[in-house]
């Protein structure tokens, strides 16, 4: 895992340099279109709340220091296309493998293994151009798990995976404070279809020191409520994933 998270940032810094060595080339370039693509970015995720597989249920609260001894595998990737300064297509994916241990309330010691795959596929539209900047968007947000929930001492171990798509509607504003610095915010809310309630939240610094390569810095939450089965087939995923994150935009 991380000689595969090695090499991408070597990739990267090595994009990176050759980006800010062309820099000032002037590139034949439409109008119509701009792109940018964040290959990977890095989210420090702490995970909390209540968990039910196959009828057995626990709250549920790992911090990042725990889920990193755990991390088997994470990989982050977002694009978004531009039209004409107004139509928006943006894409967001998630990939985690994570585990740790704790204390319930009960004083029994659990151990979770969840592996979440989820993505985000929204068009916008540009309804305020200028300094201050807000887009509106529609889309789905699709959601997979698997969730093994251990209690030790109990030699039964539930396992189960679900996987779900709901509509989520959403609104972005940016703040370009100068020519290298701005500020991006935004939110998303859906459910309904499957999940009873779905939620995103996003807040970043952005510095851009060459033209086409910038730098993100903020902070991300994503929450879910969702329940299926009854018995010994109920599942439940009453949970926020949140945390810092920090990545490198192309822009072009």
């Amino acid at each position: 895992m991380w000689k595969v998270t090695r090499a991408v940032f070597m990739g990267l810094s090595l994009l990176i340099m050759a980006t800010s060595a062309h820099g000032k080339e002037e590139q034949p370039v439409s109008n119509d279109w701009e792109f940018n693509l964040a290959p990977m970015y890095l989210w420090a995720v702490n995970l909390s709340g209540d968990v039910v597989v196959k009828g057995k249920g626990s709250p549920i609260k790992l911090d990042f220091n725990d889920i990193f001894d755990n991390l088997e595998a994470a990989y982050t990737a977002r694009f978004e296309a531009m039209y004409k300064n107004k139509w928006i297509i943006f894409f967001d994916y998630n990939y985690l493998n994570i585990a740790g241990e704790q204390e319930t309330p009960l004083s029994k010691k659990i151990k979770a293994d969840v592996t979440s795959s989820f993505f985000n596929l929204t068009g916008g539209y540009r309804v305020l151009s200028g300094t201050h900047s807000i887009d509106a968007f529609a889309g789905i947000r699709y959601t997979f798990l698997e969730v093994e929930v251990t209690f030790l001492r109990d030699p039964v171990k539930p396992v189960d995976n679900e996987n779900w798509v709901d509509p989520i509607f959403g609104l972005r504003y940016r703040w370009q404070m100068s020519d290298k610095w701005s500020v991006t915010l935004y939110g998303d809310a859906g459910g309904g279809a499957n999940a009873d309630l779905t939620w995103q939240g996003l807040g970043v610094v952005n510095f851009q020191p060459w033209k086409h390569v910038s730098f993100s810095l903020g902070y991300r939450g994503l929450y879910w409520d969702y329940k299926s089965g009854s018995g010994v087939d109920q599942f439940e995923w009453d949970t926020t994933i949140h945390g810092p994150i920090i990545g490198v935009n192309f822009n072009w």
